[in-house]
């Protein structure tokens, strides 16, 4: 867990249009669709990026947002932002590799997160949050699926080549994300949505 998390200081300024010019709104739109369920709510987004989802929501919907990511370009990027002004919503310089946390959250998501490490070191940073129960309610997990289709494999590669490239990521494949959080956050209820033609999977673990 001491590895140099990938940097995507050099592309922060154009990840998001990168994203909505590969997907479409597919990276969004379950981001958007969970937090819709948690207005109100005490939020944890674990790397955040530039917190564009938020440009969707006003800052008093919420009772607070926390937003943790290691990169200082994206910082800046969310300082753009209108609701990054507001008071009860907090950007942290934090990798978020462990929960660490100081407060109680309602929900913690982790929007395309853990893709950036291999299946041991996401068991490591899940059971580390996992150990943080009671201080959470909810744990939303957004993510790439491993890619069965032609179409997908072709275009996970040329992600992963492209992210090599720009930021160091390591990894040759996608890890089995979800095979890895059904097994360390077994016997919490779970609901599961799919986007993208399936290359795409939102998994919410609720504890109540």
């Amino acid at each position: 867990m001491d590895k140099v998390i990938n940097s995507y200081d050099h592309i922060a300024s154009i990840y998001d249009r990168l994203g909505k010019l590969v997907f479409g709104g597919s990276l969004i739109k379950p981001q958007i669709e969970i937090l819709n369920s948690y207005k109100g709510k005490d939020i944890l987004i674990v790397g955040a990026g530039t917190g564009n989802v938020l440009k969707t929501f006003e800052a008093n919907q919420f009772n607070s947002i926390d937003l943790f990511d290691i990169s200082k370009p994206m910082l800046n990027e969310f300082n753009d932002l209108v609701i990054s002004k507001s008071s009860n919503i907090n950007y942290f310089l934090k990798d978020g590799r462990t929960g660490d946390l100081n407060k109680h959250y309602d929900l913690i998501m982790f929007p395309f997160f853990l893709d950036h490490f291999d299946e041991q070191e996401i068991r490591e940073i899940l059971v580390s949050y996992r150990s943080e129960i009671p201080t959470f309610d909810d744990l939303a997990i957004i993510d790439f699926t491993n890619p069965l289709k032609f179409k997908h494999r072709i275009l996970a590669k040329t992600m992963l080549l492209f992210f090599r490239i720009t930021t160091g990521h390591t990894l040759n494949r996608i890890p089995d994300i979800f095979r890895v959080s059904d097994e360390i956050l077994k016997g919490l209820k779970k609901k599961d949505k799919y986007y993208y033609d399936s290359f795409i999977k939102s998994s919410v673990y609720s504890r109540l």
